[in-house]
Formats: C-alpha cells, structure tokens, sequence
C-alpha cells in the first residue's frame, strides 16, 4: 500500500534511487505498492488504510471509490499510480471501467508503469493481444524509474503474453538492479527456464543452493520444467 505523512502534502519521493523488493506474488485483484506517495514516517494515508480494509472485506467497488476520491486530490504521478491501483482492482467486475481508469492513469503521467501494465492486463482479458503486448512493452521502455520488482513483474506479464526475448530482458534488468534480491530469484528463474537462458538459470539455482545449505531456506520448492 501507498504510505503519505500524517499531514497529506502530495508531495512525492520519487527521487529516491534505492527500493528495497517486496515479497510475494503480485495479486490482480489488491493494491499495489506505490512508490510516489511514501514518507519518511511511513504513516499511511487514511484513505487508503479504509480502501485496503475494504479490499481486504471483499468490498471492491467501495475500495475503488476511496481511490479514486485520493487521486482527485493529488498531483499528477501520484494520480496515475492511484488510478492505475483502481483499474486493476475494477478489472475483476467491471472491464470497460477497467479500461477507462487505465487510460485515465496513462494520461495524468505516461511514465508510470503501473499504467501501461493495468492497460496491458484488462486489453489482454479483453482479447486484444497485440494491444495488451504494445502497453506491456511501453511499461519497460517508455516510463520513468522502474524498480527491481517493477521490472521482474512487467517481464513475467510479457512471459505471460508470450513475448520471450523481453520477458527476458525485463527480468534481467530488474534481477541485476536489485543485486540479486532473493526475493526476486523465483520469478527470474522461470523466465530463465521457459527461455532457456541456461547461463542465468545456472546462476541463481547456485545462489539458491547456497543459501539453502547455508540454512537461510526453509523449504525446497520445485520450479516445474515441463513447459521447456
């Protein structure tokens, strides 16, 4: 979730070079961490702690309704990431306002990603394949500061979309910025199988298997290779 100061300001922090991955699959259907609105305190904003509650009751269409009420109060990148947040979560009952609050998010700031990948995704349940490539392939190369997991989660939708060779890129420059995030190595490794980059496959299944006889795993799980 967004965080902001107790005192909303809109100002953002997107000048801040290093982000730390975040953990876990992405779920379509619950707010996105948004890297615009974040403070030093990490107080979160108060209509955002009431739309990740209501989220969280299964109350999509009120959640919906808090962003949006947000986004109208704030500047521009913050407005396209929030829009963006709400196209992804209304995609699931509703994909023409879907496609609405998406377009809305690409034009209040084009250099969020966020915007082209929730365009990308409700084009892509729409059927509209080509389009929802061409939204995916300018949430990497035509916005602004992605992050390490940004990155990763545009290259696994590109894998999705079966595009090989940018899935492949994206992943890499989100593995490689993030330094090797453990987080990420998963994500990176399937992409890595499923476009037979035996190289960088070899070299996180190494980085795993030290960590895990190092005793910093839990578990082993099996990433499938049917699919090669």
């Amino acid at each position: 979730m967004a965080r902001v100061d107790k005192k909303y300001t809109g100002k953002t922090a997107a000048g801040n070079k290093k982000r730390k991955p975040e953990e876990g699959k992405p779920s379509e259907s619950k707010l996105v961490e948004s890297k615009a609105i974040a403070s030093r305190n990490k107080v979160e904003h108060p209509l955002l702690t009431q739309a990740k509650l209501l989220l969280n009751q299964g109350n999509s269409s009120e959640a919906v309704k808090l962003l949006l009420e947000l986004a109208d109060k704030s500047p521009a990148f913050e407005r396209a990431q929030l829009l963006a947040q709400a196209s992804q979560v209304t995609r699931v009952f509703d994909k023409k306002k879907a496609k609405e609050l998406a377009d809305q998010a690409i034009e209040a700031d084009p250099r969020v990603s966020l915007g082209w990948m929730a365009l990308s995704m409700v084009l892509d349940e729409l059927r509209k394949h080509k389009e929802a490539v061409d939204a995916a392939i300018k949430a990497l190369d035509g916005t602004a500061n992605n992050s390490a997991k940004e990155l990763v989660d545009i290259g696994r939708h590109l894998s999705r979309l079966g595009e090989g060779r940018r899935s492949l890129e994206a992943v890499k420059k989100g593995w490689h910025l993030s330094k090797g995030a453990i987080e990420l190595a998963t994500y990176v490794l399937r992409v890595g199988l499923q476009t037979a980059d035996w190289d960088l496959v070899e070299e996180i299944t190494k980085k795993l298997y030290t960590l895990h006889i190092s005793g910093k795993s839990k578990q082993v799980g099996e990433t499938p290779r049917t699919h090669l």
